[in-house]
């Protein structure tokens, strides 16, 4: 038509003009009434929210931020499905690609209910052909593409479902949005995020009339993405086609690579059998991901441990050390130092002291030898005497209570206790309650005189090295057992990862009831380097990083929290002498890593790693100033010796980014829970992939990434669902720790009646107003991740391990469903135009209640909006609408404008602004 008039032809006479057809449109009430009843029928069950493994979090900024990448099918794979849609009754290329990439989205979101958009040019009238006008709608493809259905079924079903979707065309998807009634999200779209568009019609444009000539150029301006996927497809020749346009704040262009080179397996697959069940097309499968290999700092040269070293026991490795580095200095704490050889000489002692004791009858497992010491290097050595006496050592912790205290020592069936002079009165209390003989040894009391040479015989790597006793979820602490050899595996995993040898010197932070602490003792005295031990607690964080400055601390290791704790005091960069910075025992935050980032030297390397007590270490993540990190930090890949499997609840292989338990199989994993069989046989496992191995089943929740990293994602009591949406309590907390006066947070669901309440605690030195975090995460979180309240804390409870003790925080004692009446006259104006918009009595509009969930939706905000222009004289933007959503919020904004601007506004003095 362009060319035509271009070249003055005349155009053949349309039979009707789009007036006509908005009179006939109008016309056919009955026909759009029963095609309403269709779709809202299709819709009347709860609608699902498409789960998509993103990489980054959308926010304001980069919110319709897009990118596009493009891929195709080969012209035998093209052909390949055209002979498969003709040899269907009734199949279209539309629907083949439809449900191809509807199976996709179900394999890759782990969900059977998926939604679809695309377009319909809604010109099922004969005569509107010709007419120029916009007569395009959107239809919402919802199906179901069950694991266990075969393809060719679904297939079917599609096929089915889409004819009737067009038989009832008409019918206006912002009707259906406005009739559904759905909750608001500024992240994402009404009904769906991913769009599918089969395009009919060549990119190409190029054309020439007379001496005009038009071509199609491409833009090199990055595209907006209003969907999170949106895949075209098209037919160009013998080929078909793809561009996928994907929200860049969302996804790495890797991530949708990868996504879409499965998107091509699995067609392929399907074109070789039809009839397979979608869950059992081999697509995402963790066992196609390539490892890494080369898991270890590379920040100096370094001889790494062999493996012959831990067919030995600790007790071995370390009188190669003393003989290596007698005179180097072995420990420093805040009193005393200690080299190599006065260490060995005072636990060789206390060895000999043990070792004089009657012998209890031996129960087929190393005799226990209890410990109750503070942070100070009276520990150490009566770690290593308990160990060079052939015992396994039972470390206690003084701030704990007694009663549990003389719980472990009855379990463990201690018989002797070492202590010191400040803690003998708390030795004799807790032996008192003690019904079997227990001898107590004050290692400060044992007589100079005693042999200082080792009496003992060798000890058998199998023999047991330490039993920690971590909670119990009976309410008894149960106790994780470890062996010589197992601990010598984790101390080899650790030096070659770290590079560590006796130039270095090490932080010891952790309470030597913790298993890191096993890494940094172990990790300094096996290797001849020098251990800081700095007792947090007495000391408190502030002389840290001088003391690190002093003694010139190489490598640094604590928990997030505690990290957090310690930047928190920095008033400027780090002791430049830290080359790692080493993390675990709790998840890492992304913010944990910006503050690596911004206060560690430039040659510092970070270390995420993940263990548990049963295994201590299995997998490490190195991160270096370059790392992009998203949503979540990885832990990284499993160590040498290691695997780690991902399962689903009947011990199958979940798919790439499908989270699942993590399965840890090694030979040096804990014999098991000490005097508990039972938790050890639901622990620990045989023959789940293969006969005569042994697996831990952790608890721990976690999901591999198509790098081959792991992602941890907390335990399954630290996941929640509010309102159908599922959240990981971390990412809220790692928002909210973005915050530039938050020091630390923490998230907990409460629940309250027959819902979960999402309350928020934080440490921050100056008030910050709970509407100013709320607003703050709203920037950065959907609205269903933002606390209801906020609670400011002087600090948050650690438990003795260093993490946050999350029973330990107070309960809400505010009533967060209480009716608050309007409190002033910018209220009360917003409450009444909120009456009016949604037709609701003033008298149920409580100004912290929320305007989606009133049943508010795009359209009657911006009538909202409206209305607040001309009677109030202050423009809203809609995008701030969404970011405040109750009448408090939105009266908050508006005073604070019209008092910066002009205290006596009226509707002449219009105002817009913008957040």
């Amino acid at each position: 038509d362009f060319m035509g008039i271009y070249e003055g032809k005349l155009l053949p006479e349309l039979s009707i003009q789009y007036k006509d057809y908005a009179v006939w449109k109008n016309s056919q009430a009955d026909i759009l009434d029963q095609q309403k009843n269709y779709w809202t029928e299709r819709f009347s069950r709860d609608v699902p929210v498409l789960n998509l493994p993103g990489d980054l979090a959308l926010n304001h900024d980069n919110l319709t931020h897009g990118d596009l990448f493009h891929f195709d099918l080969s012209p035998e794979e093209s052909q390949k499905i055209h002979l498969f849609i003709n040899q269907q009754k009734g199949i279209t290329l539309f629907s083949f690609l439809l449900a191809s990439f509807q199976v996709l989205l179900s394999r890759l979101s782990n969900q059977e209910d998926i939604i679809v958009g695309s377009p319909v040019v809604n010109r099922s009238h004969a005569d509107t052909e010709h007419i120029i006008g916009l007569f395009l709608n959107t239809l919402p493809f919802r199906n179901f593409p069950e694991h266990q259905k075969p393809f060719i079924q679904f297939l079917k079903e599609v096929q089915r479902e889409s004819l009737e979707a067009f038989e009832h065309q008409e019918y206006q998807f912002e009707d259906l949005i406005s009739e559904l009634n759905l909750k608001r999200d500024l992240t994402r779209n009404p009904l769906f995020d991913v769009f599918f568009n089969l395009l009919n019609f060549e990119n190409d444009l190029s054309f020439e009339l007379d001496e005009l000539k038009v071509q199609t150029i491409t833009s090199e301006l990055k595209p907006n993405a209003k969907f999170h996927l949106t895949l075209y497809a098209k037919e160009s020749d013998d080929q078909i086609l793809f561009t996928c346009l994907y929200k860049s704040g969302f996804f790495k262009r890797d991530t949708i690579k990868y996504i879409f080179e499965e998107f091509k397996k699995l067609i392929q697959q399907i074109l070789n059998n039809a009839d397979t069940a979608i869950g059992a097309y081999n697509i995402f499968s963790q066992n196609e991901i390539q490892l890494k290999t080369d898991r270890c700092s590379p920040q100096k040269p370094f001889t790494p441990i062999g493996t012959d070293q831990i067919h030995q026991s600790i007790v071995d490795r370390f009188k190669t050390i003393v003989h290596s580095f007698p005179q180097r200095t072995a420990i420093i704490d805040q009193n005393q130092k200690i080299t190599y050889q006065e260490l060995d000489v005072a636990s060789n002692r206390i060895a000999n002291t043990i070792s004089q004791l009657n012998k209890s009858d031996h129960d087929g497992f190393a005799p226990r030898a209890a410990l109750l010491f503070g942070h100070n290097i009276h520990m150490l050595e009566g770690l290593w005497g308990a160990l060079k006496a052939a015992h396994a050592y039972v470390p206690m912790v003084a701030d704990q209570p007694v009663e549990r205290m003389a719980d472990i020592m009855r379990d463990a069936q201690a018989r002797v206790l070492l202590t010191q002079n400040e803690y003998m009165p708390l030795a004799k209390q807790i032996v008192e309650s003690i019904e079997h003989p227990i001898s107590i040894i004050n290692i400060e009391s044992i007589d100079k005189g005693i042999i200082a040479d080792l009496k003992t015989d060798s000890i058998n790597p199998n023999e047991l090295a330490y039993i920690l006793y971590t909670s119990g979820s009976t309410g008894k602490p149960k106790g994780v057992m470890q062996t010589h050899r197992n601990a010598l595996y984790f101390w080899k995993v650790y030096t070659n990862a770290l590079h560590i040898d006796h130039h270095d010197t090490l932080t010891m932070l952790s309470n030597y009831g913790h298993d890191a602490a096993v890494m940094s003792f172990f990790g300094t005295l096996l290797n001849g380097a020098t251990g800081i031990l700095y007792d947090i607690k007495n000391r408190g964080l502030d002389e840290l990083n001088s003391v690190i400055d002093k003694h010139q601390i190489t490598i640094y290791h604590s928990t997030p929290s505690v990290f957090r704790a310690f930047t928190s005091t920095l008033k400027e960069k780090a002791s430049k002498s830290i080359r790692l910075v080493v993390m675990g025992g709790e998840a890492t935050l992304p913010s944990d890593v910006e503050s690596f980032k911004s206060l560690f030297s430039d040659e510092c390397l970070m270390i995420n790693g993940l263990g548990p007590t049963e295994s201590t270490i299995t997998i490490q993540n190195f991160i270096s100033k370059d790392s992009v990190i998203g949503n979540n930090v990885p832990v990284g890949h499993p160590v040498d010796a290691t695997d780690v499997f991902i399962l689903d609840q009947n011990h199958k292989a979940t798919d790439v980014f499908q989270e699942g338990m993590l399965v840890y199989e090694s030979d040096f994993i804990t014999p098991g829970y000490w005097n508990d069989p039972d938790k050890t046989n639901q622990a620990i496992v045989t023959g789940i992939f293969e006969q005569g191995k042994r697996y831990y089943l952790s608890g721990d929740l976690g999901r591999r990434l198509p790098d081959g990293n792991i992602e941890f994602l907390g335990r399954s009591d630290n996941q929640v669902k509010v309102r159908g949406f599922r959240i990981e309590l971390g990412e809220i907390e790692s928002q909210l720790a973005y915050h530039p006066q938050v020091q630390a947070a923490v998230v907990v669901a409460h629940q309250k009646n027959q819902d979960k309440q999402l309350v928020a605690y934080f440490v921050a030195q100056d008030h910050i107003d709970s509407h100013v975090l709320k607003n703050y995460l709203l920037q950065k979180l959907p609205d269903y991740m933002i606390p209801t309240l906020f609670i400011k804390m002087e600090e948050l409870p650690l438990n003795r391990n260093g993490k946050v003790d999350r029973k330990a925080l107070p309960k809400p004692e505010v009533d967060i469903q209480e009716f608050i009446a309007p409190q002033n006259e910018v209220e009360e104006q917003l409450v009444d135009i909120w009456s009016e918009v949604l037709q609701i009595p003033k008298e149920k509009i409580s100004t912290n209640s929320n305007f989606f969930e009133l049943g508010g939706h795009s359209l009657k905000a911006m009538n909202i909006i409206d209305k607040v222009h001309l009677e109030i004289g202050v423009k809203l933007p809609v995008r701030d609408f969404f970011k405040r959503q109750t009448v408090y919020e939105l009266a908050e904004l508006i005073a604070a404008v019209k008092l910066v601007h002009n205290p006596n506004i009226d509707g002449s003095n219009q105002i817009e602004i913008t957040i």
